[in-house]
């Protein structure tokens, strides 16, 4: 297969975790002239990489004539091999990133982590672990707070992309007006109008296990789709606890300068939009 052959993404969705990612890849994926990867999370760029093209083609799947390919790793941002294999590969695809309110977006990870047996220190020691560069359950890297420094990795976005393939936008507009941010997003994207799109409502919110000792069982013992099933009827909507206010200035604090320049990248009022930036 050539090179002109490939199935190539137009669109990629490189970031933030736990920015609304989901919710998005689904709600632009039902755009009528938008393909969806077969596989939301390909994770070609930063850790698949290695398997080649062919096996990236494959989680993309096969979009009908005209369609262009959307796939989504939120990953992708806060890794800078991942943004310069992207750069190098696919110059001319369009990044959409979703920004998140750092303090609250490093909550949300730590708890996920938290809750799916990742990560066993109380969220000071979480984080501090994380400057300290110590992995987390199992080897697993933390990026609570790496993940939210967006200011640097813009910049890199910049330096590797014209102004007019980045599209940032803000995961809390997101989730008071979807549809409307979805629109302008198609318009900027240079799809044509889809007034038909909804947003699928929210999706990967926060879960905290009836009966963590059950998970465990029908992890070891149960095929996947019997611990799929299992989970759903195990899982419940919780909200998460709140972060002490001692801990909560200090990570505003540690934000503070990234997110000045992510601002000033960017354009975005994040002073108006981010709870950690009100008054600042």
């Amino acid at each position: 297969m050539t090179t002109t052959d490939r199935v190539t993404p137009g669109i990629v969705l490189v970031g933030g975790m736990r920015c609304g990612s989901t919710s998005l890849f689904r709600h632009l994926g039902g755009h009528p002239d938008v393909h969806e990867s077969s596989r939301k999370e390909t994770h070609f760029f930063d850790q698949h990489y290695g398997r080649g093209w062919g096996w990236y083609e494959e989680q993309l799947g096969r979009p009908v004539p005209g369609a262009v390919v959307f796939e989504a790793t939120p990953s992708y941002l806060a890794d800078g091999e991942a943004v310069e294999r992207l750069a190098a590969d696919l110059p001319d695809a369009h990044l959409v990133v979703s920004l998140r309110d750092p303090v609250d977006r490093a909550w949300s990870h730590y708890w996920m982590f938290r809750e799916r047996e990742h990560e066993s220190l109380d969220p000071a020691e979480a984080f501090e672990a994380e400057l300290a560069g110590e992995p987390a359950t199992g080897g697993r890297h933390r990026s609570y707070l790496r993940g939210g420094r967006y200011g640097p990795q813009l910049r890199r976005l910049y330096d590797l992309y014209p102004r007019e393939q980045v599209h940032p936008l803000l995961f809390e507009r997101y989730r008071s007006e979807p549809d409307l941010v979805v629109e302008e997003l198609v318009a900027s994207l240079g799809l044509a109008d889809a007034p038909g799109l909804t947003a699928p409502g929210r999706v990967n919110a926060y879960q905290r296990f009836r009966w963590v000792g059950l998970r465990r069982w029908a992890n070891r013992r149960l095929p996947k789709p019997l611990t799929d099933l299992v989970g759903r009827v195990n899982r419940v909507d919780a909200p998460y606890p709140e972060p002490e206010p001692t801990l909560r200035t200090r990570l505003e604090e540690h934000f503070v300068e990234s997110s000045l320049e992510a601002a000033e990248l960017t354009g975005l009022d994040l002073a108006t939009a981010w709870p950690s930036r009100r008054g600042a």
